[in-house]
C-alpha cells in the first residue's frame, strides 16, 4: 500500500514521467519500481551492488548502485527536474519522536522556497488502496519479492536486516 500510495496518489506518476526509486530493491522500492513501470513511466533504481539484476527484472531501464544511502534534501533536489516531485514515505525516527517533527517542519518549509513539489506522508491502510494492489496483482504487473523465508525464531533477524537497509525484498514467515 505505501508503494502504491507514494506512486501513484502522492508523487502522481503519469506515463511518459521518469521517476527514480532510492531502495529500489527493498520491501516497499521493489513495488514502487513496478508500479511506476505499469504506470508507463521510466524508472531509475538505486540500491545495493547484489540486488542491480533484480531491480533490471523488476522494469527499471537505468539501475545505479547506491552506496551511501540516507541522501539529503539538497542532493535529492538537484537531481530533480524543474517541475518535478520529490516523495518522502515516512521520516526519521528517534526516541523522542523530535526527528519526525524537524524533518517534517523542513521538508515543508523548504517546500516554500524551491519549485519542485516536495510531499511526505505516512501510509493508512484502506480498502481502496488493497483494491488497487489487486488489480494490478490480477493484471501480472505487480508480484511480491520475496528477499528469504524463515521461521518464527529468525524474526529479529529479518527485522535487524529491514532495519540496516539490506533486505532485499519481503520475508516469509513460517509459524507452523
Amino acid at each position: 500500500m505505501t508503494a502504491l500510495e507514494a506512486v501513484r496518489d502522492v508523487g502522481r506518476v503519469q506515463a511518459g514521467q521518469r521517476v527514480l526509486v532510492h531502495g529500489a530493491s527493498g520491501g516497499v522500492g521493489s513495488y514502487a519500481v513496478q508500479i511506476a513501470v505499469a504506470l508507463g513511466a521510466e524508472v531509475t533504481a538505486f540500491c545495493r551492488t547484489r540486488h542491480c539484476e533484480a531491480a533490471r527484472v523488476l522494469g527499471a531501464a537505468h539501475v545505479f548502485v547506491d552506496i551511501v544511502g540516507g541522501r539529503r534534501l539538497k542532493e535529492i533536489r538537484g537531481v530533480l527536474e524543474r517541475d518535478g516531485t520529490y516523495v518522502a514515505v515516512g521520516g526519521p525516527v528517534d526516541r523522542t519522536g523530535l526527528g519526525f517533527i524537524v524533518g517534517l517542519l523542513a521538508r515543508t518549509v523548504y517546500g516554500w522556497f524551491v519549485p519542485q513539489r516536495l510531499a511526505w506522508f505516512v501510509t493508512t491502510p484502506s480498502r481502496p488502496l488493497l483494491e488497487g494492489l489487486a488489480e494490478l496483482v490480477d493484471a501480472g504487473t505487480l508480484s511480491a519479492v520475496i528477499d528469504r523465508r524463515c521461521d518464527l525464531a529468525e524474526v529479529p533477524a529479518v527485522l535487524a536486516a529491514q532495519e540496516a537497509g539490506t533486505a532485499g525484498g519481503k520475508a516469509v514467515i513460517s509459524v507452523g
